[in-house]
């Protein structure tokens, strides 16, 4: 999207080394997260420089990965300033709904498709914070962490400007193994535009073992697999994913699982500004309430407070007319119901 010339290899060594987390096979020494996965490459950035129009690129590219269909989409890559001054982003800005490239990014999401993108490595500088389109609205904006877990002092710090959780989780990327700036062996790199990449493969995985699942059922997955999932924090999100325990959380809430689940009641239904939802026996205390469309994508989530074995859902007035789903989590707890909104 840059140079047209048909060739991504000479360009600059960074594309080559985040490929390598991912796709990389040097027996003994480098073993990427989906080696077999089938990849298209698009460079969008211009080294030289650092121009809004990059943003522009990008977002080109993504809509070329969609239609090629593409099914995660990982970026090392950001921007907050340019070279033009007036072109700056500020923090400010860092609200999934400012930027074109994070403007750009939840479009990708609510399309299908799983954005996984490197939070920035502004942690230990001025600006600090995550960057475009890190901020995005429910994609994966992953941080760096080191190979005992702690984090990354370059890695770049949440929340979003408009108070969400981010970056979303962890992975290693101080001292992450990839193909080295030479490109003729592997060695360690710092970053999170490595962190990214190999979180990205495992998501690849993850999604190719639960094929009957919408990217916001994986990417919901990956967040409550993560450490921090209760408590998550400014520098780490909701923390470190297990895809053992994501798998786990795909197989036991499959829809078959969900037929078989404790019942969850909603009234009135059809509904039109809230909903009243009701469970047997729910204890009262914090929960987590979701609200899916008819093809499993996240529309609303917020936590709640059960009363009285109770919670009620208000301000729907702005959800459209249809089919809805409501899951509510609730001590390890997972119940739903179908409500319909005329």
């Amino acid at each position: 999207m840059v140079s047209h010339d048909g060739d991504v290899y000479d360009d600059h060594w960074h594309g080559r080394s985040v490929l390598s987390c991912m796709a990389g096979i040097l027996p003994g020494y480098l073993q990427g997260t989906a080696p077999l996965a089938d990849y298209a490459l698009l460079r969008t950035e211009e080294v030289a420089y650092e121009l809004v129009i990059e943003e522009d690129n990008w977002v080109a590219g993504a809509e070329v990965l969609d239609s090629l269909g593409a099914d995660v989409l990982n970026t090392s890559l950001g921007y907050t300033t340019f070279d033009d001054p007036s072109h700056d982003h500020s923090y400010a800005d860092m609200d999934g709904a400012t930027s074109r490239m994070s403007i750009a990014a939840g479009i990708a999401s609510r399309k299908g498709m799983i954005p996984v993108q490197s939070a920035g490595n502004s942690g230990s500088s001025a600006w600090h914070y995550i960057g475009a389109a890190a901020d995005a609205i429910d994609i994966l904006a992953v941080g760096a962490v080191g190979d005992q877990g702690q984090h990354a002092p370059f890695s770049s710090w949440g929340p979003s400007s408009d108070g969400r959780v981010k970056p979303d989780v962890m992975a290693l990327g101080w001292g992450a193994v990839g193909l080295r700036v030479q490109g003729d062996s592997a060695g360690y790199l710092n970053g999170t535009s490595f962190s990214s990449p190999i979180l990205a493969g495992l998501v690849a995985c993850l999604w190719q073992l639960h094929p009957q699942r919408n990217s916001h059922d994986v990417m919901d997955a990956v967040r409550r697999s993560a450490h921090l999932w209760s408590a998550p924090n400014d520098s780490m999100g909701y923390g470190i994913p297990d895809f053992m325990q994501a798998h786990a959380w795909l197989t036991a809430t499959s829809v078959e699982n969900l037929e078989r689940a404790v019942p969850l009641y909603a009234y009135p239904n059809p509904f039109a500004e809230r909903v009243n939802l009701h469970a047997p026996g729910m204890k009262d205390g914090p929960a987590r309430l979701q609200v899916l469309d008819a093809s499993g994508r996240v529309a609303l989530e917020r936590n709640v407070f059960i009363t009285g074995g109770s919670v009620r859902v208000n301000q729907l007035d702005g959800v459209p007319s249809g089919l809805w789903l409501f899951r509510l989590n609730a001590d390890g707890v997972t119940r739903t119901v179908r409500a319909l909104k005329p």
